[in-house]
């Protein structure tokens, strides 16, 4: 599982490598209109737009 931006995905998805499930915005998405949104398939209001993260060794400093 994974949440991705559409630009990184898409090339998998036409390819058939990639099947999506849901999308995690709030709308369906223009490039790929017959795949429901997270909401629409059971949790509402769930809207993910973007999300970064950062990992390191134990003791980084903040």
């Amino acid at each position: 599982m994974s949440f991705t931006t559409m630009p990184a995905t898409l090339p998998h998805i036409k390819s058939h490598r990639l099947r999506p499930v849901a999308v995690a915005g709030l709308e369906r998405s223009k490039v790929l209109p017959d795949v429901p949104t997270v909401a629409e398939s059971g949790l509402p209001g769930f809207d993910i737009r973007s999300w970064n993260g950062i990992l390191g060794p134990h003791g980084n400093p903040p």
